[in-house]
């Protein structure tokens, strides 16, 4: 019995052995302990930008005197204030409207009341920077829901 067990057993063992060592994971384990994430944070890969603070649009129809306008605070932590300003498109130096906001969960949101656009070609620039990195700018401009605005 014992000669059974060391010339058929072992040998298949062995054999065993050596074929599921090839699927080994020779992979540290901190490698995917490190990037295993459990932070609720999304982040947003596609067109990545730098700037700590981004709009949604670059581009944003208004459609009545009031609007809000949505942007993201990237690599921002909660509670990081957001100046932004408002300016005509054609007078940049003007400001028409300034305020401050916060992050709050990767997003901050500008509420831009009583806009009032003389034609179709109008526009308002938003402009926003975050205190966190005041040296970066996002922009975003605000059109008219004109149907016969030409672009």
């Amino acid at each position: 019995m014992k000669n059974r067990f060391f010339t058929r057993v072992i040998p298949i063992a062995a054999l065993g052995i050596l074929v599921l060592f090839k699927f080994e994971n020779c992979a540290p384990a901190a490698n995917f302990a490190s990037s295993a994430s459990t932070s609720n944070t999304v982040k947003i890969v596609d067109n990545w930008n730098s700037s700590p603070v981004q709009f949604v649009n670059p581009t944003q129809v208004v459609t009545s005197n009031s609007t809000v306008v949505q942007g993201l605070c990237v690599g921002n932590p909660n509670g990081t204030v957001v100046n932004w300003a408002i300016t005509s498109a054609q007078n940049p130096d003007q400001i028409l409207d300034s305020g401050q906001v916060e992050c709050k969960n990767g997003e901050f949101e500008v509420a831009v009341n009583s806009l009032s656009f003389q034609s179709c070609s109008d526009q308002f620039e938003v402009r926003a920077a975050s205190t966190y990195n005041a040296g970066q700018m996002a922009t975003t401009f605000l059109e008219p829901d004109c149907p016969s605005a030409t672009q």
